[in-house]
């Protein structure tokens, strides 16, 4: 297979294997890394003199003191490598799409067969736009690990201040092409209610909030907007399958371009089985 193919389709074939799977994985392996910094303060005073004592500790082992010994070595060896991918892999994949594009290769098959997947929803002036969203979500799990020492209150306001910014911006240039043009609606709406989700976070958390029934109240809002959002996404992900279907069922001849979900779905069902 690797003879009729080419040496050359078997390496873009390992190229977009290698950035998919590395954009799969980066918010875990972003995470994994931010946790292992993640120390907390634990009282370890032996004696009456010692009691109030306290000193660092992982947070995911607490017998395992922050900075010393295995967890120097694990931060070292693991945590500091973790985040130089998080940091330059987003800035990666951005510079070869804007190198591609001026050198008027954006849409060259090597490009497309490797890198494609990243670019193609987007203007082809925003083709750097998913490095942008990896770099908000990495940011969001560095302000859920980092800030804890703030506070609740102060890490759910810094996370809302990062996501309006995000859905300023969003707005603002609106980088998915015409083919996608529901997604820029839709990506403001996410953003929208994740700001929300985070903004009634930091109003329950506040100790002055002593209602039982607003706090009910906030939840349920909250519930609702989450529960809304995701089954736009059902839909949405819904209609794509049907379209994708229509066209199957077109091509195999079967006239189908002006009816309905349920009789696409019926003639689907109907040519698999036979």
């Amino acid at each position: 297979y690797v003879k009729k193919c080419g040496r050359g389709y078997l390496l873009k074939r390992c190229i977009l294997t290698a950035f998919v799977v590395l954009y799969v994985s980066y918010i875990s392996l972003t995470k994994l890394a931010i946790d292992m910094f993640y120390c907390v303060d634990v009282y370890d005073g032996i004696t009456l003199e010692t009691v109030g004592h306290t000193s660092l500790y992982w947070a995911d082992d607490t017998t395992v003191k922050c900075f010393e010994g295995k967890h120097r070595i694990v931060m070292y060896t693991v945590a500091v490598p973790l985040l130089v991918f998080a940091f330059f892999f987003p800035i990666l994949l951005a510079s070869i799409l804007i190198y591609a594009r001026r050198n008027g290769k954006l849409q060259s098959a090597r490009v497309i067969e490797t890198l494609g997947l990243f670019s193609r929803g987007f203007e082809e002036k925003y083709v750097f736009w998913d490095s942008i969203i990896l770099l908000r979500k990495a940011a969001v799990a560095t302000i859920v690990v980092f800030s804890y020492s703030l506070g609740g209150n102060l890490q759910g306001l810094i996370a809302v201040s990062v996501l309006m910014i995000s859905l300023f911006v969003q707005a603002t240039f609106c980088p998915f092409n015409k083919d996608f043009e529901n997604l820029n609606q839709l990506e403001s709406v996410s953003l929208l209610i994740n700001s929300f989700t985070f903004l009634i976070g930091v109003v329950l958390n506040d100790p002055n909030m002593d209602s039982s029934a607003v706090k009910a109240l906030l939840i349920f809002l909250v519930f609702v907007c989450n529960l809304g959002l995701t089954l736009l996404l059902f839909l949405l992900s819904f209609r794509a399958k049907i379209e994708q279907i229509r066209f199957n069922l077109l091509v195999y001849g079967i006239q189908c371009d002006r009816e309905n979900a349920v009789y696409i779905c019926c003639m689907y069902v109907l040519m698999t089985v036979w």
